[in-house]
């Protein structure tokens, strides 16, 4: 089972500009499934556009990350 998230970190790689803005870590499937969402401001070019992703993470019957 997870025991919590205590911080995330964001990065773009290559051309253009990230800044995080927000993320989100719920719970569910009663603790075995994390959601993860981060969400920022990517700007190329000029142009800034505003994203939010979102990711899972699963716990294993044996305690591993799948």
């Amino acid at each position: 089972m997870f025991a919590g998230v205590k911080s995330i970190a964001s990065d773009a790689s290559g051309s253009g500009n990230w800044t995080l803005t927000g993320y989100s870590a719920e719970l569910i499937d009663g603790g075995r499934t994390y959601v993860i969402t981060v969400s920022g401001k990517y700007s190329y070019n000029g142009v800034t556009y505003t994203i939010s992703k979102s990711i899972e993470f699963y716990c294993n019957v044996d305690d591993s990350i799948g």
